[in-house]
């Protein structure tokens, strides 16, 4: 006598439905933050290289106003300080002005946001990296830490670049 396949299979009850999806959900709970984490990535980057075009389109309006170096760094703005941790100061002109811009037509920027990460974003004015030196707006990237090798995650924008390194 032969039988017949699956003539004694009753189905899938309830509970083993229940404990298929309690296992496809624990799953994609552990996925689903890989898979924003590698989409989020390059948004964030993308949106700290937006911002730090926006504010250096407001140095560039505040310069060609003042006839002043956002800052007035000196005489060659790529090599000297003073470096600004907060880009709101009265000092940098994009907010307020010190005093020392006589032609200030400003607030260049309303308010100066920061980056994806949550923190600031800076002004370098000796941002030094690879024998190079450059004025840069820049971020600290998803680490939090300025970095100035060439494996650095700091997102930046450049100003002015000067080939030559301080003292070369």
């Amino acid at each position: 006598m032969t039988k017949k396949p699956f003539h004694n299979c009753k189905g899938i009850s309830f509970p083993d439905v229940m404990i298929l999806i309690s296992v496809l959900c624990a799953g994609a709970a552990f996925a689903l933050p890989y898979i924003f984490q590698s989409t989020a990535a390059p948004a964030a980057i993308a949106k700290a290289q937006s911002d730090l075009q926006i504010i250096a389109d407001a140095v560039a309006q505040l310069e060609k106003h003042s006839k002043i170096k956002a800052g007035y760094p000196g005489p060659n703005p790529c090599v000297n300080d003073p470096e600004f941790a907060s880009l709101d100061t009265c000092r940098l002109g994009l907010k307020c002005n010190d005093g020392k811009y006589k032609v200030w037509k400003g607030p260049y920027i309303k308010e100066v946001p920061l980056d994806p990460w949550g923190r600031k974003y800076y002004m370098d004015n000796d941002y030094y990296q690879n024998g190079v030196v450059s004025r840069v707006l820049g971020s600290k990237g998803p680490n939090g830490v300025q970095d100035y090798d060439s494996s650095s995650d700091d997102i930046i924008h450049v100003l002015c670049r000067e080939e030559k390194g301080p003292g070369v």
